[in-house]
């Protein structure tokens, strides 16, 4: 079980447990897990309601469970383990979470830099980066969360690692850049002037993120000509990345809010927010 369930357990009325031995029981706001393991997802009963910041709460929730998912399913991953085989385990988590309408881009080593994301259901080589990019849905609001980690026996590449590091320095540029009365395209420009004076410049064309909620993928947008302007309750995708084709492609996505205070709060802050290295997702 997740260390902290009890505080969890005060914060959300609903939850649901990924276990060993099987899928949770749902009775009211009361949970019933079959077995024992980690905790993968809580859900807010409340927040399906249309009260002030309901949209945020639900939003949040849905995030931290599709994060819990691709932590779940890293834990049971393995080197040599197929594309389709790690895209079920995912598929799976995010089922056993509550979520609906999961999908998830499941790419290894070179394959994560093809430019559609088309894979060839390759096995996981001990020096590959293995890439998931997750969307999944909850009383109608979507999450949007991607993680480019590696195994605990993988040997990745040190200039890899790097430009792992300097996405995920990317990432966090960016969140410290928002705040209510910033214009979008200020968000885009900070984290891709850092990744080109790193010398990714032209490996880092994608924009930086798109607002979330009742779709995956709606306005605003985080890009270079957005002149719209932050305000409160707006929630967005933080997503800076790399993309050397047919080499590497190292992609970091959390999603952040504009609170009240016009402060930026990550959605997947509850449950550790993003990740701390490639082995820690």
């Amino acid at each position: 079980m997740l260390s902290g369930w009890s505080e969890w357990r005060k914060k959300f009325r609903m939850g649901s447990y990924l276990t060993s031995k099987g899928r949770c029981l749902w009775t009211g706001v009361s949970v019933i897990p079959k077995g024992y393991g980690d905790c993968c997802a809580y859900r807010d009963q409340a927040a399906a309601g249309t009260q002030v910041g309901g949209r945020a709460r639900v939003v949040k929730v849905c995030q931290q469970a599709t994060l819990l998912a691709i932590r779940h399913t890293h834990k049971q991953m393995h080197v040599g383990i197929r594309e389709s085989d790690a895209r079920q385990l995912i598929a799976r988590a995010l089922a056993d979470a509550g979520l609906k309408d999961g999908g998830c881009l499941t790419l290894f080593g070179e394959n994560v830099a093809l430019p559609h994301g088309s894979g060839t259901d390759r096995r996981l080589g001990p020096d590959d980066f293995a890439l998931f990019d997750c969307t999944a849905s909850l009383h109608g609001y979507w999450s949007d969360v991607t993680r480019t980690l590696a195994l605990p026996a993988s040997t990745i590449p040190e200039t890899h690692t790097q430009i792992w590091n300097f996405v995920h320095s990317a990432q966090n540029i960016a969140f410290q850049t928002a705040h209510a009365g910033v214009v979008t395209k200020r968000v885009d420009e900070a984290p891709r002037l850092f990744l080109g004076l790193a010398g990714y410049a032209k490996y880092s064309s994608h924009r930086l993120g798109h607002g979330i909620g009742l779709e995956a993928h709606e306005d605003p947008y985080l890009n270079g000509r957005s002149e719209i302007i932050l305000q409160t309750r707006h929630t967005f995708s933080d997503e800076p990345g790399v993309y050397i084709e047919g080499k590497v492609d190292v992609r970091l996505e959390d999603c952040f809010y504009i609170a009240q205070n016009g402060s930026v709060v990550y959605l997947t802050a509850g449950v550790r927010g993003p990740a701390s290295s490639p082995w820690k997702p």
